[in-house]
């Protein structure tokens, strides 16, 4: 440590009287990101801080907010928000020793964890679906007053995994209720003042002004540079690159036992290779678990703990282990498949080796394409491109916000300009009253003199707590012990047959309602139950991965490589679903004939007799046509786009307000017709190549 980063220490411990021995005592020494953002936090200002994984960022928040609040008299609370119950649960165990030396009262609340006191806790650690309940729900008996009403300061974890997303729209919208109701606790007198300090964290940030702008605009960014060397593992020339072939590879070449972990892109996949790994790496000493969210609680903690102990195991898992969750130090990460982004790669890999500066990675695919998807994520990840995220509105999140709303209100009622100035800020009042007419008109909501309550569907989804979430699934059932009756998954769909195989075990089904499959453990049968699967929302349809192939591939952003197979050309405009869709709309503007046109995220195909030029009637497409054709056909472009089914509720000026804003009509039209198609040269060629279909 230099001289002046021992001084700066030195200094800042004496301003940290109380939480430096809970905090730092067991390190001694802060990080950089550490040194940066407790100054102006100890001085109350809202601060976005941008630092690589592992950089001590939590501490960096906890320790000067809570600082600020210690000798503080009266109630105080600082609430933790973060995206998923595991973390949350991983945040409490890692907060637990700190509180208990300062005296705080800590608590979580989640779906699966709910405190019966009704006690003020310093530190509340919680989902965005559980903050939302507890703003409907909060107020307490014996007081009368509300269990968030002294909240004074609100930390947004691994933001960027909210932002741009329902979720995040979700949080921005109890941001500002939590204010509302801080303002509320003051003008009762259950608080000197309404204060509230945001505090955001983010590893991975490709605009940390677009975050701030959203939840703390009057805010700072702090952005620490530095990242981790990643050093990609390469396991002979011409190997399969398939995941059945490079971690048994991976394995023969160790001379100690490792901690592996392999991200999968989908549930059951985890569930898959689960499946197909046990025997074999049994035989090798390794212990094989499986982790995703369909599997309940109590199984997946158990997985968390066992992990934790193992040191010869692998563990396949989705994106819920992306994020912080204490599972011991991990010696190197696979990747089956590409992640969604960047920032879900950086977050994936930045799993293993966390206490050193260097991550070591296996870049595992099926298929060449999905394999040049992944070198050009390690490309940008290694030099700090995190993407274009292409964003839009989340109307539907709205419709959740005012039932939340009207459900808060100790009479379960709200007035017309109760609602306009909750929305405000953002929303004009024309809109809300396009949404509530629709609202009403569906008897989602009812009308009296006394104002707007909720209808008979959202009172059902009060009662079951659906009523403070956006995430949508759809039906499934849960999969239950018959002989302890514990639940071991959910969201599981039983088509044919009578297995299942998740978790790491097979079960075989005793019995069924459309709701539960009671099940009972069974030896393997040899070949993998295949007549199930997982139920699950709308498809998020990512744009990312064709504009990363161009950067990889040094393409230029006006050229479209042409690519002749057959009877067909192929131009890879490699813009994504949005430009893709405004390509077919635009297609359909000028009456050209579908057959003759067809087009994907990374290309439109033509018949090869149109030449090699690109089609004059794209130089007259209109963006007024192409937004009038995507009003016409508002039901499959939000089907392309991923939108949630709660936009079919929604009034049909927002339904195509919110999917032009996704389309970008304007620059993707832009782009089209600025575009030059060249005959791809190689080594393009061969690349483009592996995305012919």
């Amino acid at each position: 440590m230099e001289p002046n980063q021992r001084q700066i220490d030195y200094d800042l411990a004496r301003q940290l009287t109380g939480t430096w021995p809970a905090f730092f005592e067991h390190f001694g020494r802060l990080t950089q990101v550490q040194r940066e953002a407790i100054p102006p936090i100890l001085d109350g200002n809202n601060v976005l801080i941008c630092s690589a994984t592992a950089s001590g960022k939590t501490e960096a928040a906890c320790a000067p907010v809570l600082e600020r609040q210690l000798h503080r008299p009266g109630n105080w609370t600082v609430l933790y928000v973060s995206p998923t119950r595991a973390l949350v649960n991983d945040l409490f165990a890692r907060l637990e020793v700190p509180a208990a030396r300062l005296q705080l009262r800590l608590q979580r609340r989640t779906g699966e964890y709910r405190s019966s006191s009704e006690a003020i806790p310093h530190i509340l650690v919680t989902t965005p679906e559980s903050l939302d309940s507890m703003l409907a729900r909060g107020k307490r008996n014996k007081t009368d007053d509300h269990l968030l009403a002294y909240v004074r300061t609100v930390i947004l974890d691994e933001i960027h995994l909210l932002h741009g997303t329902a979720r995040g729209e979700q949080t921005k919208w109890l941001l500002e209720r939590l204010r509302r109701l801080r303002g509320q606790a003051k003008k009762q007198g259950w608080t000197a003042d309404d204060r509230m300090q945001i505090i955001g964290l983010s590893a991975t940030v490709s605009d940390p002004d677009e975050l701030l702008g959203a939840y703390m605009p009057d805010g700072i960014v702090l952005k620490i540079p530095g990242k981790r060397e990643i050093q990609k593992i390469e396991l002979g020339d011409g190997a399969s690159t398939t995941i059945y072939d490079q971690l048994p590879a991976y394995i023969e070449t160790l001379s100690r036992p490792e901690k592996i972990i392999v991200f999968c892109n989908a549930r059951k996949r985890v569930d898959e290779l689960a499946y197909a790994f046990e025997a074999p790496l049994k035989d090798k000493g390794y212990r094989v678990f499986a982790h995703h969210g369909s599997l309940s609680k109590t199984w997946r903690e158990q997985v968390e703990s066992r992990a934790k102990q193992e040191e010869r195991m692998v563990l396949f898992a989705t994106s819920t282990l992306e994020i912080g969750i204490d599972i011991g130090d991990l010696d190197v990460v696979f990747l089956d498949g590409p992640p969604p982004d960047v920032s879900a790669f950086l977050q994936r890999i930045g799993r293993g080796n966390r206490r050193s500066q260097q991550t070591r990675v296996v870049l595992c695919a099926d298929n060449e394409r999905d394999m040049l998807i992944q070198e050009a994520m390690l490309q940008a990840a290694r030099e700090g491109y995190l993407g274009e995220d292409a964003r839009g509105s989340h109307f539907a999140v709205w419709r959740q916000q005012i039932a939340s709303y009207i459900y808060q209100s100790p009479k379960n009622v709200r007035s017309r300009k109760m609602l306009y100035q909750l929305f405000q800020q953002e929303v004009e009042p024309r809109e809300i009253d396009q949404l509530l007419h629709e609202l009403i008109a569906h008897e989602e909501l009812v009308e009296s003199p006394n104002g707007i309550g909720l209808g008979p569907y959202w009172l059902e989804r009060a009662s079951s707590g659906e009523i403070h979430s956006n995430i949508e699934t759809a039906a499934g059932q849960t999969v239950v012990n018959e002989r302890t009756g514990e639940k071991i998954a959910k969201g599981v769909r039983l088509l044919g047959g009578n297995e299942v195989y998740t978790g790491g075990q097979t079960f075989r089904v005793t019995s069924q309602t459309d709701y539960t499959l009671e099940v009972a453990a069974v030896k393997k049968s040899g070949n993998l139950p295949s007549q199930w699967q997982y139920v699950s929302g709308p498809a998020i349809r990512n744009t990312m991965h064709p504009m990363l192939v161009r950067r990889y591939l040094g393409i230029p952003a006006h050229i479209w490589p042409v690519v002749e197979a057959g009877d067909e050309l192929y131009i890879f405009h490699l813009g994504g679903i949005q430009v893709a869709s405004v390509l077919e709309l635009a297609g359909r503007s000028q009456g050209v004939d579908r057959r003759a046109f067809h087009s994907t995220p990374y290309y439109v195909r033509i018949p090869a007799a149109s030449g090699h030029r690109k089609p004059e009637w794209l130089a007259f497409a209109s963006p007024d046509r192409i937004r009038m054709l995507a009003a016409e056909r508002l039901d499959q472009i939000e089907s392309r786009l991923g939108r949630p089914y709660a936009n079919k509720l929604l009034s049909e000026e927002l339904r195509i307000k919110e999917v032009v804003g996704w389309l970008r009509v304007d620059r993707s039209l832009e782009w089209i017709t600025k575009s030059v198609w060249e005959t791809a040269v190689a080594p393009q060629f061969g690349s483009l190549s592996h995305f012919l279909s």
